[in-house]
């Protein structure tokens, strides 16, 4: 085991595509981080991860977490996981959600408690695969995701904490019974670089 966990450092990139950008984003979101290694800085010891099932499986964030287990093993970070599955910020659910049985969980439902409860230092949020639920693309739709956006953004940072944000990774237009939605996702990868760098948001993009 000892083994595996000195070579799964070098093994990360193919294992996953979006940890190296997740890694790049560490480097460059906070000052003092080296190129070669990404850090946290110092006053980071709990990290929330919020999203939806792409964060409630827990792949990306167990590679982020067993990266700086083995980079940085005198530091004391815990890595905390609360994504759910079918999760939105927007707060909207299409017909027959789940078979009918219950709707699209809302963030902003129970973000209060999160804060709260657990009090990050830092938090990764990586929302927006839902949040056009999977319908062609509507104005009003995008404009309730970047309400919810700005409102998660708030709630995070009056909390007080970090927030990074993570778009969400491509959809497969090919597999899923969606073909439309590869243009309605792109729309949840915004803002732009150029957009987040004017409001001080962390932002980078999964894929």
């Amino acid at each position: 085991m000892k083994s595996f966990l000195r070579a799964l450092p070098a093994l990360l990139p193919a294992l996953t595509a979006p940890l190296p950008a997740l890694l790049l984003c560490v480097q460059t979101a906070f000052a003092g981080a080296t190129p070669a290694v990404a850090n946290l800085p110092e006053g980071v010891q709990r990290v929330v991860f919020l999203g939806d099932s792409i964060t409630h499986s827990g792949f990306y964030v167990a590679c982020i977490e067993t990266y700086f287990l083995t980079r940085h093993p005198d530091r004391s970070i815990e890595f905390i996981n609360l994504g759910l599955s079918s999760e939105t910020v927007s707060g909207l659910s299409e017909e027959g959600h789940a078979g009918g049985a219950f709707p699209r969980p809302d963030l902003h439902e129970r973000l209060a408690r999160v804060l709260a409860q657990t009090k990050p230092d830092l938090v990764f949020a990586c929302y927006g695969m839902n949040d056009g639920i999977y319908l062609p693309y509507d104005a009003t739709r995008a404009q309730a995701f970047a309400l919810g956006i700005r409102r998660l953004r708030t709630a995070v940072l009056a909390a007080p904490a970090r927030l990074v944000h993570l778009t969400p990774p491509p959809f497969d237009n090919v597999k899923g019974t969606n073909p439309h939605y590869a243009g309605v996702w792109s729309v949840t990868r915004q803002p732009s670089p150029r957009t987040a760098a004017r409001v001080g948001m962390s932002l980078t993009r999964t894929a």
